[in-house]
């Protein structure tokens, strides 16, 4: 699959506490939804599908915002050409 600004892509070093992946089954907002219909602007579609199908909604999340004792979200004003602005809710899901 050739993903979307694939040469303008760089690989990081990540998280230095790594990552873990939380199942949050049949509590997932997306518990009960065809997982068919999942994707996200430029990411791997099958990926996606595989940690989303029945009783298995999984989500990979940061070790050093897990142990955070504190998490700030500052809104930054930005310009979308879908939906306008997007605020706050950049790289939240809500």
């Amino acid at each position: 699959m050739n993903l979307a600004y694939t040469k303008n892509r760089k690989n990081l070093p990540g998280d230095p506490l790594g990552s873990i992946i939380i199942n949050l089954g049949c509590e997932s907002a997306f518990y009960g939804l065809p997982s068919e219909n999942y994707y996200g602007a430029d990411f791997n579609r099958s990926e996606t599908i595989m940690h989303h199908q029945g009783e298995t909604h999984e989500y990979c999340i940061s070790k050093t915002v897990l142990s955070a004792d504190v998490f700030i979200s500052v809104p930054k004003m930005k310009v979308h050409k879908k939906v306008g602005v997007t605020l706050n809710f950049k790289g939240l899901v809500v």
